[in-house]
Parts: structure tokens; C-alpha cells; sequence
């Protein structure tokens, strides 16, 4: 496994992809800082790259594990004796740590150059903690979603494309159901009056919207973005569960998996 890890992030550090991705957070960060003419606090800005590092990642990871394919090098791990399984985690913490890069350089960035100019939130520690904890567990979801995908499509152009589209169709989805979430109770008439929004869900429509948002690891971005967290311990747990459902069923799926 160790072996494994050392020639992944020997190959990570070469990747042109990943330093390229590297280089998009910093230019988003950059802009962001410069975009800030109602000096909020600077880690007001560390979750703006929620909505960005998925399809940064998504790339990454769709060519990091498709070039394995095309070039034999996956197939020559599993013939000089690396189990699957230890194959397929060494793919999964890699795309973790490409992630974690990403995700660390915009937080980095927005905290050297934002703190100086703008400050930090007073008494702000412990929710920026939690919205920490939740961005990483949000980040380790896609990963894992990637890596499953990844290693399950054995043409990387294909491979890019499904996990391309894939996330524009659940990114997509989640906007639709922010939009339908945010809608008002009341909409306001003319004057003091007001009238009930016939679009505003009640009921059990809108507590399985809800939940079915909070899983969705875009729509987990989105309130990230926002530093929204209506049930941080419900978004944590879908994320965790989304990492061990796909962890596990693609360590099963690859173990029969025939490799070209």
C-alpha cells in the first residue's frame, strides 16, 4: 500500500492537470478577494470553492485513474502481486489528497491575503470548525463518487465525460431544489399586505426536499457556499454514508472487474 501511495503522489506532483487545477482555485481566490467592496470577513470567503473544486476534481481524477488504464500501469500493479482492494484505496486517497490540495490552496490564500485586509469573524472559531469539518466531509464525497466512477470506466474520455456530465445533472438538480427551499411563505402585495406563495412547500414535500438536498453532495456546496448549515449533523452523515456506500461498492464491483 505504502508503495502504492509514493508512486501515486510521485505521479500527482507531475500532473500538469492537477497544478493546472491548483493554479484555477488561486486565480478564483485572487478574484474573490479583489471582488470584496463590502469588506466581509475574510473566512466569510472560504467556502466560495465549494462550487468550483468538484469539476476541478471531477477532471483530475477521471484522467489521473484513466491514464493507469490506458497506460498498463493498473494492470502491472495487480500482476507484481498489489490486491485490489489496496489498489483501488491507493486511487481513492490520491484523488483525497488532490482534493485536499485544491481545496487548501483557496482557504490559504483567501487567509494570507483577506485577513489583512478584512479581518476574521469575531467569535467565529467554532462554526468555522464545523464548516471545515463539513467542507472536507463534502470534498471526501465527490472523491469518493470519482474514484468509484474512475476506476469502474476503463476509457479515460469516457470516463471524464460521464463524471462531467454527472455533475452537471446533480448540480442541476440541486439548484432546482434551492430555488423551490428559498421560495418565501408570503409574497408581499402592495402596501404593508402580503399573500401566501402558492410556490412555498409545506409538509412532507419539503422535509424530503430537504433531506433529498442535504444528500446530494452539490447540494451540500451549495449551502456551503452560502455558509448554510441548517442540520450540520444530517449533512455530515450523508456525506459519510455517500463515502462507505461507494467505497465499498466499488472495492466489490473492481475486485471482478476485468482489466484490459
Amino acid at each position: 500500500m505504502r508503495r502504492l501511495l509514493c508512486a501515486n503522489f510521485s505521479r500527482l506532483g507531475k500532473d500538469m492537470l492537477f497544478w493546472s487545477g491548483v493554479a484555477v482555485m488561486a486565480l478564483f481566490s485572487l478574484y474573490w478577494v479583489s471582488q470584496n467592496p463590502a469588506g466581509e470577513p475574510a473566512d466569510s470567503m472560504f467556502f466560495y470553492h465549494t462550487l468550483i473544486l468538484p469539476f476541478a476534481l471531477a477532471a483530475i481524477c477521471a484522467l489521473f485513474i484513466g491514464t493507469e488504464y490506458s497506460d498498463g500501469t493498473l494492470r502491472n500493479k495487480i500482476v507484481a502481486g498489489h490486491t485490489r482492494s489496496h489498489v483501488y484505496f491507493a486511487n481513492q486517497i490520491t484523488c483525497l489528497a488532490a482534493g485536499a490540495a485544491l481545496g487548501l490552496t483557496s482557504v490559504f490564500i483567501i487567509a494570507a491575503l483577506g485577513a489583512p485586509l478584512f479581518g476574521f469573524e469575531k467569535d467565529g472559531t467554532t462554526r468555522l470548525i464545523c464548516f471545515m469539518s463539513l467542507s472536507f466531509l463534502n470534498m471526501a464525497a465527490f472523491a469518493s463518487l470519482f474514484t468509484l466512477m474512475g476506476m469502474l470506466i476503463q476509457n479515460k474520455s469516457s470516463a471524464s465525460v460521464a463524471l462531467l456530465m454527472s455533475l452537471v445533472a446533480i448540480f442541476a438538480l440541486a439548484v432546482a431544489l434551492n430555488m423551490r427551499l428559498e421560495q418565501p411563505e408570503f409574497l408581499r402585495g402592495s402596501g404593508a399586505e402580503t399573500t401566501p406563495n402558492p410556490a412555498y412547500m409545506t409538509g412532507m414535500p419539503r422535509q424530503v426536499s430537504e433531506i433529498l438536498f442535504d444528500a446530494l453532495p452539490s447540494g451540500q456546496a451549495i449551502n456551503l457556499f452560502q455558509m448554510k448549515a441548517p442540520d450540520p449533523v444530517r449533512m455530515a452523515a450523508c456525506s459519510l454514508s455517500e463515502i462507505l456506500i461507494s467505497t465499498l461498492l466499488g472495492v466489490l464491483v473492481f475486485r471482478k472487474r476485468d482489466i484490459r
